[in-house]
């Protein structure tokens, strides 16, 4: 599964510059190719109440956005993006690492006005996500190291 989604991101990667090339007007189409960082922190309780202690792990985020104008000043957003985020947990029975990575497709209606040398933009709309992994790695009392993870 991860092949076909890093096959598909990277054949939007590459066309999506030929798609632009194509237009006469090239004002009207645009794509921005967003990478960041994550930062997520697991919280709530167990079901015997006690407390979730979990320490935020940094993940990445990568993908694609295309503008398509629908009228002056607002455009129609979607996106391909991968992400992963995860957390970590450590007491004195045992240690815990989660690692989660999803595919997401914003669908985002985005105001743009000109400010300045850049552009002000404001938007709202759905996202649609899909888990493509969970890994999770524990160690027991027995195999801890005085290293932490």
């Amino acid at each position: 599964m991860k092949t076909i989604t890093f096959s598909l991101l990277i054949y939007f990667l590459f066309s999506v510059p030929f798609a632009i090339a194509q237009n006469a007007d090239k004002e009207k189409l645009s794509d921005t190719v967003p990478v960041g960082i994550n930062m997520q922190n697991l919280t709530g309780k167990n079901p015997d109440g006690t407390n979730l202690n979990y320490k935020s792990k940094t993940g990445y985020l990568v993908g694609v956005n295309v503008y398509i104008p629908i009228v002056p000043m607002f455009f129609f957003q979607p996106g391909l993006l991968y992400i992963t985020m995860g957390a970590k947990q450590m007491n004195d029975q045992s240690a815990s690492k989660y690692t989660l990575s999803n595919d997401e497709m914003p669908l985002n209606v985005v105001y743009k006005s000109l400010l300045g040398n850049g552009y002000v933009m404001s938007g709202f709309g759905p996202s649609i996500s899909y888990s493509t992994g969970v890994k999770v790695f524990t160690k027991s009392s027995s195999d801890m190291t005085e290293k932490a993870l």
